[in-house]
């Protein structure tokens, strides 16, 4: 049985380019600004940090070449193009090989919350650890392995 959801992702040119309408562009330029001003003096560095060598942005809709470039170069992942819903088997298996999930579409100005979600997801995975914790899960998990099963002693032994 296939997964429904009103939403199309956007299919990229020869060149990887995703082509946004200015509407689209106008709804991430809300969002990008409403975060930022969310998270000012409440943010940890790591996040700070993220979000600086991310540098999204602001008023269009990044492309995810942009993106992966910054994930690749600090922590070995990258952004992967897929349809606006997968499977759990396609979605650990990209994780598996560092490649993070992105529906190529934005969601309507009513979903904000939603989207302050997604952007915190990008700026997480910038993070060393939190990328190399995802890696170990997914290699666990391709492996019959079940990590949340783990004792606590086997995990924290775990380098």
């Amino acid at each position: 049985m296939g997964m429904a959801t009103k939403y199309i992702s956007r299919v990229a040119d020869e060149n990887g380019h995703i082509h946004w309408s200015d509407e689209e562009n106008s709804v991430w330029q809300e969002l990008i600004t409403r975060q930022l001003k969310c998270v000012e003096n409440k943010a940890c560095d790591e996040y700070k940090l993220g979000s600086k060598l991310l540098n999204l942005p602001h008023d269009r809709i990044p492309q995810l070449a942009e993106v992966s470039k910054v994930l690749k170069e600090t922590t070995g992942w990258q952004c992967e193009p897929v349809p606006a819903l997968i499977g759990f088997g396609a979605f650990f298996k990209l994780l598996s090989e560092k490649k993070f999930p992105v529906a190529t579409f934005i969601r309507s100005r009513e979903e904000f919350d939603y989207l302050l979600n997604k952007v915190s997801d990008l700026d997480d995975l910038r993070k060393f650890e939190v990328a190399d914790i995802m890696e170990l899960v997914e290699q666990a998990q391709a492996l019959g392995l079940h990590p949340a099963k783990f004792p606590a002693k086997e995990i924290n032994n775990v380098s």
